[in-house]
This record gives C-alpha cells, structure tokens and sequence, in this order.
C-alpha cells in the first residue's frame, strides 16, 4: 500500500483555523479539474458517500491563533492515501494537474510544488502505538434524529466512538476483517484550541 506526500508553498506563512475545510475544496477542486465522474462518485450531495482516502497535515511551527494558524515557514505538508488503489492512482493524476498553480484563500494562496509516492509497510504486529500528526475529531451520528455528537481526546466515549466509525467503515467498505476484539487507548493527548487533538496524541490498536 502507497501514500502521497504533497508539498505546498504558501504565498504567506498562514492557514485558516478552519484547515479542512481549505483541504477539501482543494480536492474538490482537483477531483473536478481532473474527471468529472470521480467528482460525482466522491462528492455527489445527492448520496450519502462514505470516502475511502484520509489525509493528515504537517504544519511546521504552527501556532493556534483565535483566526488562523501562523507557520514557521510558508510551506506544509499533506499526507494522503486511500485504501482503494485504483482511486488512488486518479487521485495522483488529478493532482499532477494542480501542481505549480496557485490555489486562492482569503489573503493568501497555496500551491502544490511537488508530490512523491512512499510505500507503506504492512502491520502484522497484534499491538501497535501510533503518534498522529493532525488533529482527532471523532463524531458520532445519529440516524434517527439526523444529530451530531463530536468527541475529542479526554472525553467519555471518545474510543467507543472511534471503534464504532472502524467498524462501520469496515462493513461499508466490505472487508473480511472482525472488529470484535479491536480496542483503541490513548496514551498522551491534549486538546489545542477548543475542539481538536494535536501532534502528542498517541493511541494503542489491538488486532486478535
């Protein structure tokens, strides 16, 4: 299994606080640019789309600011991947077509000015410990009232409510793998800001 490391540069030397948001218009941006097909399947308001990629970003010097977030340096780092080879394989090739143009926020611009392929390895360990580098919001949906309920580290329920988004994950995307003895603990987290879990969070995986 492969992940992309995508290098930007900024135009200035900050983010919104509101980084995901800035995330997922760049991929909407880059899906549409690139097929329009891919855009629908992953991005149709019409269905309910469960995606298969994940991302996490490396932001060098960053300080929580009450608007935005300041960088050490005018550049940062996504890491990308999804567990379906084939999407991820358009994905890059949607991204080879953004790079080296300057994609608009407010006061600022990003661009993309490089992307390499790094392999990862295959986990058999039955324990492993994980250090995130991106904020941990987990959030619990209610079917029946169509509510919302969002956990951070420290809170109660915070590992049941992430055991049960891997099992549905698990379930929607139709693999053959239990989560009956999967368990998750934290080690050491904190909160940055008042709704997120930063760079020290680290968590336990048991796989039987």
């Amino acid at each position: 299994m492969f992940h992309f490391k995508l290098q930007f540069k900024l135009e200035a030397a900050f983010l919104p606080k509101e980084m995901d948001r800035l995330v997922v218009s760049f991929l909407k941006a880059a899906t549409l640019n690139y097929d329009k097909e891919l855009y629908d399947r992953l991005y149709d308001k019409s269905k309910s789309i469960i995606k298969q990629y994940t991302y996490s970003c490396y932001l060098p010097g960053a300080k929580f600011k009450e608007n935005r977030i300041e960088l050490g340096k005018k550049e940062f780092i996504i890491f990308f991947s999804d567990a379906n080879q084939t999407e991820l394989l358009q994905l890059f090739n949607a991204f080879q077509l953004m790079k080296f143009k300057k994609y608009p926020m407010r006061n600022n611009s990003i661009q993309l000015v490089s992307i390499s392929m790094q392999k990862l390895e295959e986990i058999k360990d039955n324990e492993i410990i994980i250090k995130i580098q991106s904020p941990l919001i987990v959030r619990h949906h209610n079917p029946e009232d169509n509510s919302d309920i969002y956990y951070t580290c420290g809170m109660a329920g915070f590992e049941e409510a992430l055991k049960d988004n891997v099992r549905i994950f698990i379930e929607k995307m139709d693999m053959d793998v239990s989560t009956e003895d999967f368990s998750i603990q934290t080690i050491k987290g904190k909160k940055s800001g008042s709704a997120c879990v930063w760079k020290k969070y680290r968590c336990i995986n048991r796989y039987l």
